[in-house]
């Protein structure tokens, strides 16, 4: 495994990331969750060709215009579960289930439901 310190904001980082995705070994897998994915998206996947991409949205977010070439790429949206008292957010395990059942078997998923809490 390779740690790569993710600050996206840094003007070099798409550089750095490159550079750490040189030295490491194929990558596999690669687990993707930005609140703004659509402008990584450009430069991150040309550095991943071979990886099983998934990309984990929350529920209001608008799924990013992605290339022809992602067919290799899975959605996780994230929603809200509903309870007796109302709705409420989704825990950091499903979100994590969600998140990993996506990686071990590409295909897109909805985890919770979709719609307002509240």
């Amino acid at each position: 495994m390779v740690a790569v310190n993710a600050d996206w904001n840094a003007a070099k980082f798409p550089a750095t990331l490159q550079r750490a995705i040189a030295e490491a070994p194929a990558i596999g897998t690669a687990l993707i969750w930005l609140h703004d994915p659509e402008p990584a998206l450009a430069w991150l996947l040309p550095v991943l060709p071979g990886a099983r991409v998934v990309l984990v949205l929350g529920s209001v977010s608008e799924a990013p215009t992605l290339p022809t070439s992602a067919a290799r790429i899975a959605t996780v949206r994230l929603g809200s579960i509903a309870t007796a008292h109302g709705r409420r957010w989704l825990s950091d395990d499903e979100i994590s289930d969600g998140a990993i059942a996506a990686l071990r078997d590409g295909r897109s998923r909805i985890v919770g439901e979709l719609g307002p809490v509240g």
